[in-house]
C-alpha cells in the first residue's frame, strides 16, 4: 500500500471522509472562503424564564397528591404553566457567528419534528409536554432537603408508562428521558453511586460518538490548527496529550507537519493514561508512529500515568492538549494539574470542554441544566439522522453514561463536572495562563467543516478568541488555547 493510500485508510478509520487527492480542492475551497469572508448571521435570542418554577413544581406535586397529573392534563394541557423550552439560547457577546441553517428561533423539542397529520401531531406534542413536566417534577422532588423519594418514584413510574405508550414517536426527548429515568432511579436506590461506577467511556461507544457527531472533530482540528500555527518554525516538537483516547486527533496534524515548508520537525508525543489503559494506548501509539514514518515524520511515542512523570528535553517546543478531560478532575486535583502544566511552560495549551454548568452542588440547578443541555445534543443527533441506527444508539449510550453520572453520583464519584467557558477562562487566568486567540483560519475552517453534517442547525460562535460549537441557539462545546 502506498503512503498516501495508507494515509487515506487511516483517515477513513478515524471518520474523515476526505482522501488525500481531495485535499487541494479542499484547500482551494478554504482560500475562497477566506477571500470572500464567512457570512455572519445574527440570531434572535429566544429566552424562556418562567417567573415561578418552584411554584409550578409544587403545583405538580400537589396534583400528584390529589391524582395523576397525566389525568389532570388529559383535556387541558394549559392548566399548568409550560416548562421552559428545552433549547434555551445563550447570550451572544461574540463578534461573529456562523450557522449551517437560517433558522433563527430555538423551538421546544416537541415542536421541531415533522409529524404525519395534525391530530397525531397534537397528541405527540401533548405527550411531549407531559413528559417534560414529569421530568422536572421528579427532579424537583430529589432536589429537596425533605425526603420526597417516594413521590419521585411515582413520577418515574408515570414517565416509564408514558414512554412505553409513545414508542418511537417520543423522538429525541424520549431518548433523553430514558437516560434521565436511569440516572434518577439510581440516585433513589443508591443515594450516590460508588466510585467504581464512574468508569471511562466505552471505546466502541466513543468511536461511534466521534463518527456521528461533529463535536470531537471540531475540538481536534481547532486544536491542531492552533498547534500547527504556534509550532510552525520549530524543529523539535513535543506534544503532551491528556486524553489520547482512540488516537484519532493526530493523523491530520502529522500530515500537516509532513508537508510544511522546510520539512517536518522531530516529533515526540506523550500520552497520559491510567495504568490499566497503558497497554491499549501504547499499541495505538505504535500504529501512529508507523503511519508517521510512512510519510517521513520521525515520531517517538511514549505513555506515562501522570503529568509529573513527563520528561521535557532541552530545545523542545512543548504543546499540551486536553480534549474533554480536565472537567473530570476534582478542584484540588485540577489546580495541581494546571500548576504542573504551568511549570512546564508550554508554547501552547489547547482545550476542549463541554460548555455547560453541571458542577453545581445544588441538585436542582444541576438537573435543570443537564436536561436542557443533553436535550439539545440529542435533538441535533435526531435531526441529523432522523432514524435510529446502531451508531446513533451507541453515541447516545456514550452521552447517557454522562447523564447518569451527573444525576446519580456525588463526591469524587461524580466526574462529569462540566463548566461554562466563562468559568474556565477565570480559572485559567487565575493559574497564570494567557488566552491565545484561535484566529480567523480556525473560525473559517470550523464554519466550512459544519457543512459536511446534514440536518443544519449547528452554529459556530467566536467569543474573546475562543470558539464554541452549538445547536440552534444553545452553545454545547468550547475550544480555547492558552499560553504561559
Amino acid at each position: 500500500m502506498s503512503n498516501w493510500a495508507m494515509f487515506d485508510s487511516m483517515l477513513a478509520d478515524t471518520g474523515y471522509a476526505v482522501a488525500q487527492a481531495e485535499l487541494p480542492q479542499l484547500a482551494d475551497r478554504m482560500e475562497r472562503l477566506e477571500s470572500l469572508g464567512v457570512e455572519r448571521f445574527d440570531q434572535d435570542a429566544v429566552h424562556s424564564n418562567p417567573s415561578d418554577i418552584s411554584g409550578w413544581i409544587d403545583s405538580l406535586i400537589e396534583q400528584q397528591t390529589r391524582g395523576s397529573p397525566l389525568d389532570s392534563q388529559q383535556d387541558n394541557t394549559s392548566s399548568s404553566p409550560s416548562p421552559p423550552s428545552l433549547l434555551i439560547s445563550c447570550p451572544h457577546d461574540s463578534s461573529r457567528i456562523a450557522t449551517t441553517t437560517t433558522t433563527t428561533n430555538a423551538l421546544p423539542l416537541h415542536m421541531i419534528h415533522t409529524q404525519p397529520d395534525d391530530e397525531q401531531q397534537d397528541d405527540q406534542e401533548a405527550n411531549g409536554l407531559k413528559l417534560i413536566h414529569l421530568l422536572f417534577a421528579c427532579g424537583a422532588c430529589l432536589g429537596r432537603e425533605d425526603d420526597k423519594s417516594a413521590k419521585a418514584e411515582e413520577f418515574l413510574d408515570q414517565i416509564r408508562m408514558l414512554l412505553l405508550s409513545m414508542g418511537d414517536s417520543a423522538g429525541a426527548i424520549g431518548r433523553v428521558a430514558a437516560y434521565f429515568v436511569e440516572g434518577l432511579s439510581r440516585r433513589i436506590l443508591f443515594g450516590s453511586l460508588p466510585a467504581a461506577q464512574a468508569e471511562e467511556a466505552d471505546p466502541a461507544f466513543l468511536e461511534s460518538f466521534y463518527r456521528t457527531c461533529p463535536f470531537l472533530k471540531f475540538g481536534h482540528f481547532t486544536a491542531n490548527q492552533a498547534m500547527y500555527e504556534e509550532l510552525e518554525e520549530e524543529r523539535s516538537v513535543h506534544i503532551i496529550d491528556f486524553e489520547f483516547g482512540l488516537g484519532v486527533q493526530w493523523p491530520p496534524l502529522i500530515q500537516m507537519l509532513a508537508i510544511r515548508p522546510g520539512g517536518p520537525p522531530s516529533l515526540r508525543l506523550t500520552a497520559i493514561a491510567p495504568d490499566h489503559l497503558q497497554f491499549q494506548v501504547h499499541h495505538t501509539g505504535n500504529r501512529l508512529a508507523r503511519f508517521a514514518a510512512s510519510i517521513g515524520v520521525d515520531l517517538q511515542f511514549q505513555t506515562v500515568n501522570s503529568i509529573a512523570s513527563v520528561l521535557v528535553y532541552p530545545g523542545e517546543a512543548l504543546a499540551v492538549n486536553s480534549m474533554l478531560h480536565l472537567h473530570r478532575l476534582v478542584d484540588d486535583s485540577l489546580d495541581s494539574v494546571l500548576a504542573s502544566v504551568r511549570r512546564l511552560s508550554p508554547k501552547i495549551f489547547t482545550l476542549l470542554e463541554q460548555d455547560a454548568s453541571h458542577n453545581s452542588p445544588d441538585f436542582d440547578n444541576r438537573f435543570n441544566e443537564c436536561l436542557h443541555y443533553y436535550s439539545a445534543i440529542f435533538d441535533s443527533i435526531y435531526q441529523q439522522f432522523g432514524q435510529v441506527e446502531q451508531a446513533v444508539l451507541e453515541s447516545e449510550a456514550h452521552l447517557g453514561r454522562e447523564i447518569v453520572n451527573i444525576l446519580a453520583c456525588e463526591g469524587r464519584a461524580r466526574v462529569e463536572r462540566h463548566e461554562r467557558l466563562e468559568q474556565w477562562t477565570r480559572r485559567m487566568s487565575g493559574m497564570g495562563f494567557k488566552p491565545r486567540h484561535l484566529g480567523s483560519n480556525a473560525y473559517n475552517q470550523a464554519a466550512t467543516f459544519l457543512t459536511i453534517f446534514p440536518g443544519g442547525g449547528h452554529t459556530i460562535q467566536e467569543t474573546a478568541g475562543c470558539l464554541t460549537l452549538g445547536w440552534q441557539s444553545r452553545t454545547l462545546f468550547a475550544a480555547s488555547a492558552w499560553r504561559c
